[in-house]
């Protein structure tokens, strides 16, 4: 008998250690892609942010934002935003919600809403998740551009080699890097 129970414990030990390693892989792949997805984007919409900002303030207030879209999900947006507001000063982000689009609801259960909140995000009326960043400084926008990679790779689940499109009317074409994004993001050189 004695035996039987020391083998139960081991092979419950082995159980154990075997489910966290498995939990642990998954986390180590969840952060290796938001790693990824940091790389390929942060960058871009560090340009974007940046590119709106230099737009003078007197200019319509109302077309001040950013609206990034995961590009081929079907008829779903998936998408984050974030709109300058107060002179520049600081950002009001949000992210898809059930409120405009009811397929989103599985998205705002259980630990992906714990993820939500813990990314900042806090419920306005109407089911809608949003906050307020500052946005003054390059540093700042740095920061939101990094948040909103996060928020389209934690809780939308956005793969590496997924791509984005990008909204904003303060912006045609694809920005260029301003002089000092360099300092947080270094500049491409093509092999070409």
């Amino acid at each position: 008998m004695g035996k039987i129970r020391k083998l139960l414990r081991r092979s419950v030990a082995a159980v154990l250690l075997v489910a966290l390693g498995a939990v642990s892989a998954r986390a180590d792949a969840t952060e290796d892609r938001i790693a990824a997805l940091q790389a390929k984007f942060r960058c871009p919409i560090f340009n974007y942010l940046n590119a709106i900002h230099a737009v003078p303030t007197y200019a319509r207030t109302d077309n001040r934002y950013l609206i990034i879209i995961i590009e081929h999900r079907g008829d779903e947006r998936y998408y984050a935003q974030c709109a300058f507001d107060n002179l520049d000063t600081r950002m009001i982000c949000e992210l898809d919600s059930p409120f405009f689009n009811p397929t989103m609801k599985k998205y705002f259960r259980g630990d992906k809403l714990k993820l939500i909140k813990a990314l900042g995000y806090r419920l306005h009326r109407k089911n809608n998740y949003y906050q307020w960043r500052k946005s003054l400084t390059p540093e700042d926008r740095y920061e939101i551009a990094g948040l909103l990679v996060d928020t389209i790779g934690r809780v939308f689940d956005m793969r590496a080699d997924e791509t984005l499109m990008y909204e904003a009317p303060l912006v045609t074409g694809t920005p260029k890097p301003i002089e000092y994004a360099a300092k947080y993001c270094e500049p491409q050189i093509s092999l070409r």
